[in-house]
């Protein structure tokens, strides 16, 4: 059985950022877009490309990685660069949020290293934690990925859309699409196929 965790520290022990610097454009066209702020929780943060995006926005940043070596990595960039982000080793499986708490919480190819069984409750208290009005952006791999990384023996779980969108079906679903894209970030150059969503929570309960 493939340890994830012992993979990504693996990974995550040397000084290169494993998934490069930027966020994907579609995130960081999100965030601009809406005008975004406040408080955010970064699910799976890695090395801290989405968290110090964020922080630079001037957001106050909760980050999560099962990768002790990742979450060091990213606490001291964030020392070093006075940006509030508070990172912690932490298993999504044992997640525990408070309600109605972020304004935005973003999930980047994180969800597919867990059972599908484990799911649903996660994602409940993932959607519980945002404030009314708050965004969600996730993204998975696909069932149409070709599966070709070199981290594609920790994939656990890959999604048809629409099991996605029923995953967040509680939420106003603003786009759920599925794209190939080109990777160049790690190991030689692959293709994948991605499904983004973006949703809010309803400001009302109708």
């Amino acid at each position: 059985m493939v340890d994830v965790r012992s993979l990504f520290d693996e990974a995550y022990a040397g000084s290169a950022p494993v998934f490069g610097l930027r966020p994907d454009l579609a995130f960081e066209r999100m965030v601009l877009a809406n005008d975004l702020h406040g408080k955010a929780l970064d699910l799976g943060c890695g090395d801290g490309r989405n968290s110090l995006f964020l922080a630079r926005y001037g957001f106050s940043v909760d980050a999560f990685d099962v990768s002790q070596p990742a979450v060091e990595k990213l606490n001291q960039t964030a020392r070093r660069s006075g940006l509030k982000i508070t990172a912690e080793v932490v298993d999504l499986r044992d997640l525990v949020t408070p309600p109605d708490h972020y304004d935005l919480v973003v999930a980047d190819t994180v969800f597919c290293h867990l059972q599908s069984s484990e799911l649903h409750d996660l994602t409940s208290r993932i959607v519980a934690s945002l404030r009314p009005g708050g965004f969600l952006y996730v993204s998975v791999f696909s069932d149409c990925d070709p599966r070709l990384s070199e981290f594609a023996p920790l994939v656990k779980s890959w999604f048809s859309p629409a099991e996605f969108r029923r995953l967040f079906s509680g939420l106003d679903i603003g786009r759920c699409e599925e794209f190939p894209v080109l990777d160049r970030r790690h190991g030689p150059v692959h293709p994948h196929v991605l499904l983004r969503l973006i949703a809010q929570r309803r400001t009302t309960s109708s």
